[in-house]
C-alpha cells in the first residue's frame, strides 16, 4: 500500500468512528457549500509523526504551536479556523491523551478555544507553571 493511500485509510477510518459516534466530545462546525475539505497526506503524516500523549516529556503549549505551525501551511476557502482545528487537533493526540479528549462529556466542545484551553489545563496546569516560577527564582548567578 502507497504512503498516500496509507493517509487516506487513516483519515477514512477516522472519519467513520466520528461518524459512528454521534455523541462526541468535540463538535465540529458543519463546512457550508461546495468545499471540498481534505487534508494532504504530507500534513497528516507530519500531524501523525510527533503526536501528544500523557506520559510523554513534551510540553503542551509547544505541541499546540506545532500542530497550528502545520495547519497554517495550508488554507480551505470557506473552512473556518475552528473547523479547521476540531477535526486536526484530535487526530494529534495518542494514548492517554486522545483517550482524554474522546472522554470529554459530549458536545461540550463546540470551538477552537475551549479544546485549547482545556487541553493546556490538563496537561500544563497551573500548578506547574508555579513550580517552574519557583526555579526561575532561584537560579543563581555563580563567579565566573
Amino acid at each position: 500500500m502507497a504512503e498516500g493511500e496509507m493517509d487516506n485509510l487513516i483519515m477514512e477510518q477516522y472519519l467513520a468512528l466520528t461518524r459512528e459516534n454521534q455523541a462526541t466530545s468535540v463538535v465540529k462546525p458543519e463546512i457550508e457549500g461546495n468545499v471540498n475539505f481534505k487534508i494532504k497526506s504530507q500534513f497528516m503524516r507530519e500531524l501523525r509523526e510527533d503526536t501528544f500523549y500523557k506520559n510523554k516529556n513534551k510540553d503542551a503549549h509547544e505541541h499546540i504551536e506545532q500542530v497550528l505551525d502545520i495547519v497554517s501551511l495550508f488554507n480551505i476557502p470557506g473552512v473556518s479556523h475552528d473547523a479547521v482545528m476540531l477535526r486536526v487537533f484530535p487526530i494529534s493526540l495518542t494514548g492517554a491523551a486522545k483517550r482524554w479528549v474522546d472522554r470529554l462529556p459530549p458536545g461540550t466542545i463546540d470551538s477552537w478555544d475551549p479544546l485549547k484551553k482545556a487541553f493546556i489545563q490538563r496537561y500544563y496546569p497551573p500548578s506547574r507553571t508555579t513550580k517552574q516560577l519557583e526555579e526561575i527564582c532561584n537560579f543563581k548567578q555563580e563567579g565566573d
